[in-house]
């Protein structure tokens, strides 16, 4: 049997043992324009104009990737990075449980310094991990310029735990600044299962 489910844009989803398959047309600008402000809204802190960049983490502005498919931590592309400048990089949940009842809103799943040299994964990745029955989450790449003296320690301590974390508002008060942001969304397989095990 099929399952079904809707992305931000409206976009239909189905899954079968082959995981997710797109239904309907590409999202009018209007429906990215509409999704962009929601995400902006849902992690809090960001700046209402955070310029988003679609090729960041391969979100393509709410992409639909199945945990599995994300399991391992995603390459982060930035066209626009300047010469002799460090970047940092945040992953988030802001959908934690559900869309509708975030709870637990956020959870970090990645803190990533160094992104485009020696990467240093401060906070480890974990893949998504959405609960059974929790319907399609957002999940947020932050990029952020980092400054040369930047030590991690306090962010991550900030953000130990992972769960109901504001990991915007931390990296501001750590000294980083918010350059560009990517989305892909995701919903429940049976490997959420062996990873939620694992936390």
């Amino acid at each position: 049997a099929l399952k079904a489910d809707m992305d931000a844009f409206g976009t239909v989803y189905f899954t079968n043992d082959s995981g997710f398959q797109r239904y309907d047309a590409e999202p009018s600008r209007r429906d990215r324009v509409r999704a962009i402000k929601d995400v902006v809204r849902a992690v809090e802190g960001l700046p209402p104009k955070v310029p988003v960049r679609p090729e960041l983490v391969d979100g393509n502005y709410g992409q639909v990737y199945t945990p599995t498919d994300r399991a391992a931590a995603p390459t982060v592309n930035y066209a626009d990075r300047k010469p002799g400048v460090k970047y940092a990089g945040i992953l988030t949940d802001p959908d934690a449980p559900n869309r509708k009842g975030h709870a637990f809103r956020e959870f970090v799943h990645w803190v990533v310094t160094d992104v485009f040299g020696e990467a240093q994964h401060a906070l480890e990745y974990v893949g998504p991990g959405p609960p059974h029955g929790s319907g399609l989450h957002r999940y947020v790449f932050m990029l952020y310029e980092q400054p040369d003296d930047f030590d991690p320690a306090g962010l991550v301590q900030a953000l130990e735990g992972r769960g109901g974390k504001r990991a915007q508002l931390e990296a501001e008060k750590a000294g980083l600044s918010v350059v560009a942001i990517d989305w892909f969304e995701s919903r429940w397989d049976e490997s959420v299962d062996a990873l939620h095990a694992k936390l």
